[in-house]
């Protein structure tokens, strides 16, 4: 994306944000294109109207999950992504959760996390890949072996 471009998307994402965006999707949809486009504060201003709006939008919730991620929050982030996994049990947000536990050092709750996202989503290597991490964080050579044996399996590229 140029220069151009981004300009072009940041105005509509402004646009959107402000005057044209009265529901929580909307303010959600906002907030991911300020997270995509690297305004992590804009986002979070996004998220903060969709969560007055419903403090229970599971998306919304996930997403600030995400910006706590990105800003290495990760007591906030368990929170934030706990919250809309409860909310609404989603495999993103169960790897999104497991990844805040296992950079907090959590591992074994990290590897709840995991095994549940892959039981519902069974056909996704990166899940089996990130699975397998927590699992040579936990010294279980041998289950992680067979967790990136099957990620191969699903995609060769791994």
């Amino acid at each position: 994306m140029n220069r151009r471009e981004r300009r072009v998307a940041a105005r509509k994402s402004l646009a959107a944000s402000k005057g044209g965006a009265g529901t929580s999707a909307a303010l959600h949809e906002a907030g991911l294109g300020h997270l995509r486009a690297g305004r992590h504060l804009d986002a979070q201003i996004c998220c903060q109207r969709a969560l007055a709006l419903d403090a229970g939008h599971a998306d919304t919730l996930q997403l600030m999950g995400l910006l706590c991620l990105h800003a290495k929050q990760y007591d906030a982030a368990i929170e934030w992504v706990g919250r809309a996994n409860q909310a609404d049990p989603k495999t993103d947000y169960l790897a999104s959760l497991g990844t805040a536990l296992e950079q907090q050092g959590l591992h074994e709750e990290a590897l709840k996390a995991f095994d549940k996202a892959v039981q519902i989503r069974p056909h996704d290597a990166e899940l089996w890949t990130r699975l397998a991490n927590v699992l040579v964080l936990l010294q279980r050579p041998d289950h992680a072996i067979l967790s990136l044996e099957h990620a191969l399996k699903l995609n060769p590229r791994y």
